[in-house]
């Protein structure tokens, strides 16, 4: 018969300091969180910086919310005859009350379901 590879504890964590143990836990468990705060701090960034792609119409505005905003803005050239149609840029208008709504909400949700599970034990 053929002994075990395994000695005392069959747990792969077995020798870990449980300290790292626990925040790559949550790392991993929040990582989907991390990633959408990180994406929106960058629209940010980019916004206010007026980074050509993402925001080419000059400062954000609190005006509209985004993303229901103008994308796009038509022009006419009487010389031409013709009418433009110039991209603003993906994140026109995203400013600081966008950011704080959508990290906001999702932090928010992270309290309640902790809160709720806290309450079921």
């Amino acid at each position: 018969m053929k002994k075990s590879s395994f000695t005392g504890s069959a747990n792969k964590y077995t020798g870990m300091d449980p300290a790292s143990l626990t925040f790559s836990t949550h790392l991993k468990r929040y990582r989907w969180a991390i990633g959408w705060c990180l994406f929106h701090l960058c629209a940010l960034i980019l916004s206010y910086n007026e980074v050509r792609f993402f925001n080419s119409a000059g400062e954000p505005k609190t005006e509209k919310f985004w993303p229901f905003v103008k994308f796009t803005y038509p022009y006419f050239l009487p010389n031409d005859n013709t009418t433009y149609v110039k991209f603003n840029g993906f994140f026109t208008q995203y400013d600081w009350t966008e950011f704080s709504f959508y990290v906001g909400s999702v932090l928010f949700l992270i309290v309640v379901v902790y809160v709720y599970k806290k309450s079921e034990q």
